[in-house]
């Protein structure tokens, strides 16, 4: 039911869903008196910002904008994605025109964004055509029309704005070059969902390095609901900056002031990561006193960060603050988000070694080999080896590309029945699971996901944790 209803990539209701809940909701509203406001949002520039900074970095951006859209409304309201980069939405029982106006207005202001891209600035907005019920009608389609009529104005007029439709508007030459056809949803993927899929395929694919970092810790904030995300960096004279950072909505910009931050105090926190790179910290009051105190006139409450390690020194970290009540992480988090502080560390790393940044499949892959989990990409249907960084190929003692991971991995000479290959399926695209290695006397904790390659062939990522530690703990061996 949902996967029919909903659009994948954003998980707002589809084209189809939201003309039928609009339709029927026009045919039987009961409250007379009040106003129904029909929205098209068009997403002004994204073609750039698409064609630039590729698809995967697109269907981020669209993922961010729809949930500032839903957040907008309220959740009796309809609220649909009906075209790559169009929404629409029913703001329902609406008394004036002053609440439609002043609801467009917020949206013209919260969907702005501008991503750099070296000398250029690829800039992002919205265009809002309205027609309001019954005024301009009571049935969708004329609805449609008029609020369609309403945006192409906008459009022509400059963007960037929104208008309210009515008869004596001024007239332009109306021509709907909208292509009424569905959403290829077939390669999309639900982006909150597949998280860490996604940042390894933006970081893969982007040609934007400062871009790309830049949208991962908001669409990481967003989806942890974080209250802000930042990353600081050692630079060359030993003192620390702060080189990214993403705030939420309300939450003051600390970037300003920590440009010259001293290495005994960044360091001091550094004392007290775990062997996993990993300092959690669910209320800043209960810290020791030589951390608390730089929390005295702060507003976070708790805290997560990651260590960025170069050849085993500590030489940065990946923050993520929570700043309205005490947070206990609970492990999934913890888990996605040091994996992906891991991978945007090492990407970060390697790009100060850069003198331009361009990653490839190479620099990519590269990057994997950093780090210290084992991570192999093996053809599907063959179970070839395609890839292993070098943490899988010391461990698992091969350094083979082309042979079976049956016999590299496990030590078998068919197909294993504990493969986590098997666990995806056309509908199901990553999982996890803990397998025992028999011959290897191992427990993995494994993370699977479908990626694309070369060609057509059926690809996936599998990422291993060595956990025989802790399953020897559970079953008191």
């Amino acid at each position: 039911m949902h996967q029919a209803h909903n659009d994948v990539l954003t998980g707002l209701f589809n084209k189809a869903t939201t003309q039928k809940f609009i339709t029927n909701y026009l045919k039987n509203a009961r409250l007379k008196d009040k106003k129904q406001a029909l929205f098209i949002i068009d997403i002004d520039g994204f073609k750039a910002v698409n064609d630039h900074f590729g698809h995967l970095f697109g269907d981020a951006v669209i993922a961010e904008l729809a949930h500032h859209i839903k957040d907008s409304f309220r959740k009796t309201d309809i609220v649909g994605r009906v075209g790559g980069d169009e929404f629409m939405v029913l703001l329902k029982n609406i008394s004036d025109n002053n609440i439609i106006s002043d609801k467009a207005q917020e949206l013209i202001g919260q969907l702005q964004r501008e991503y750099n891209a070296k000398e250029e600035i690829y800039k992002i907005s919205a265009s809002v055509g309205i027609a309001v019920s019954p005024e301009s009608g009571i049935e969708f389609e004329e609805l449609f029309e008029k609020a369609d009529r309403a945006l192409y104005h906008v459009k022509a007029e400059g963007k960037n704005n929104y208008y309210i439709y009515h008869d004596k508007m001024p007239v332009s030459e109306y021509v709907n070059n909208r292509i009424n056809s569905e959403l290829q949803e077939k390669n999309q993927k639900s982006f909150y969902e597949n998280v860490i899929e996604y940042i390894f395929r933006i970081l893969y694919r982007s040609e934007d390095a400062d871009a790309a970092t830049n949208l991962i810790l908001e669409v990481i904030g967003r989806r942890y609901s974080i209250s802000r995300t930042f990353i600081l960096e050692k630079k060359k004279n030993q003192m620390y900056a702060n080189t990214f950072e993403w705030c939420n909505d309300g939450v003051q910009s600390q970037q300003g002031k920590q440009q010259h931050i001293l290495s005994m105090v960044a360091e001091k926190f550094f004392h007290y990561f775990d062997e996993n790179g990993v300092f959690s910290c669910e209320n800043v009051t209960l810290l020791p006193q030589e951390l608390r105190r730089y929390f005295n006139n702060s507003p976070v409450k708790a805290l997560l960060e990651c260590a960025m390690v170069d050849k085993g020194n500590l030489v940065g970290l990946i923050g993520f603050e929570y700043h309205p009540h005490p947070r206990a992480w609970k492990n999934e988090e913890i888990e996605a988000l040091s994996f992906t502080a891991e991978i945007l560390g090492t990407f970060l790393l390697h790009r100060r070694s850069m003198d331009e940044v361009k990653l490839s499949r190479m620099q990519a892959l590269e990057i994997l080999d950093h780090i210290e989990s084992f991570i192999y990409v093996i053809d599907k249907n063959t179970r070839e080896i395609l890839f292993l960084n070098e943490s899988a190929a010391e461990f698992f003692g091969t350094d083979k590309i082309g042979k079976h991971c049956y016999d590299s991995v496990c030590c078998e000479s068919m197909n294993c029945s504990f493969c986590p290959a098997v666990l995806l399926t056309e509908v199901v695209k990553s999982a996890k699971q803990d397998i025992y290695i028999p011959k290897r006397k191992i427990w993995l904790h494994v993370s699977v996901s479908k990626i694309q390659w070369d060609g057509d062939r059926d690809v996936c990522m599998v990422h291993c944790h060595d956990i025989t530690a802790i399953k020897k703990g559970e079953l008191g061996n």
